[in-house]
């Protein structure tokens, strides 16, 4: 047996050897974009959500301030951003902000009428202002953990 034997490579051999060479770099490069395309639809989720928790916060602002008297026209912002959590967040979550977004704009909506409430009206109000507080607190510790969470994993 010698030593120095000679390799001799067809045109096929050649062919297949380059075909698995750029197989491996397609696998190697729909690796990569899948990758990208995972970490692109993680930063425009945490976008959806930062701008429901942007509006929330708003919202949250609104009704310290105001208190009882919450204005509707502030209250109704808040309208679009509660719906779409229920595609953003999971619905423990959604319904506690839907909670949250009706509870003020109850709040708001008995507030319209001015200092003229029956007093039925004027006990309602009350109770709606304090469920839409006691909510706040959870919603807004749930978005905050969800939100730093995604923001993290980036």
């Amino acid at each position: 047996m010698q030593l120095s034997e000679t390799v001799t490579l067809d045109i096929s051999d050649i062919i297949a050897i380059l075909a698995a060479l750029i197989s491996g770099l397609s696998a190697l490069y729909a690796r990569w974009a899948y990758s990208e395309a995972r970490r692109s639809n993680e930063i425009t989720l945490l976008s959806h959500r930062k701008e429901i928790f942007d509006a929330f916060f708003e919202l949250k602002i609104h009704m310290t301030q105001r208190s009882m008297r919450a204005e509707l026209e502030q209250v109704s912002k808040f309208y679009y951003p509660s719906r779409d959590s229920t595609i953003y967040f999971e619905s423990e979550l959604s319904d506690k902000i839907l909670k949250f977004y009706d509870s003020c704009f109850k709040v708001a909506d008995l507030a319209r009428t001015g200092n003229v409430l029956y007093p039925n009206e004027s006990e309602e109000i009350k109770s709606s202002y304090a469920s839409a507080m006691a909510i706040s607190s959870e919603v807004e510790s749930g978005l905050l953990k969800i939100i730093k969470q995604c923001a993290t994993n980036r």
